[in-house]
């Protein structure tokens, strides 16, 4: 019966681990995609001249995980109107910035839509280095900690 105790407990311990090393690496890659997103657009606007309703459905297909989210929620406001919605990974201020690009979005010349992407991504790309360093250094530590409460407790438990 020990032995079930600490086979659990460590297992507990190392998957609580990689859930937030994962959290981490989820927004750095929201965030990576969210910045190739701005490059692949602002070159299909200016070169292109692409529809907003093709190129994010074009877009949708280059993606997986939660940007593919995001530009489905985008789609949905296109098509019907329906809010966007805010993804749990980021925070508040790295969402204003994707909902002022998904806003702005085609209401405008190209010229003009080609600066938006310019700089909807300088603005991004801070944040988006912050969140690689942050899950390179919170996100490993992190795991080698729940790792180690694991070991911990199996120590404790015999």
């Amino acid at each position: 019966m020990k032995i079930i105790f600490m086979i659990f407990g460590f297992a507990v311990c190392a998957l609580t681990g990689v859930y937030i090393k994962n959290r981490f690496q989820k927004k750095e890659k929201l965030l990576n995609d969210f910045i190739y997103f701005c490059e692949s657009t602002k070159a299909q606007i200016a070169f292109l001249q692409t529809g907003l309703d093709k190129l994010i459905e074009t877009e949708i297909k280059k993606y997986k995980g939660e940007f593919v989210k995001v530009l489905e929620s985008f789609s949905k406001y296109l098509k019907e109107g329906i809010p966007l919605e805010k993804t749990k990974n980021i925070t508040e201020e790295e969402w204003i910035i994707m909902f002022n690009m998904f806003e702005k979005l085609g209401r405008s010349d190209v010229k003009n839509q080609v600066a938006l992407c310019e700089n909807t991504k300088l603005a991004i790309t801070p944040l988006y280095e912050s969140a690689k360093d942050k899950n390179k250094s919170e996100g490993n530590m992190w795991l080698k900690l729940m790792f180690c409460a694991g070991f911990a407790l199996v120590i404790i438990l015999l």
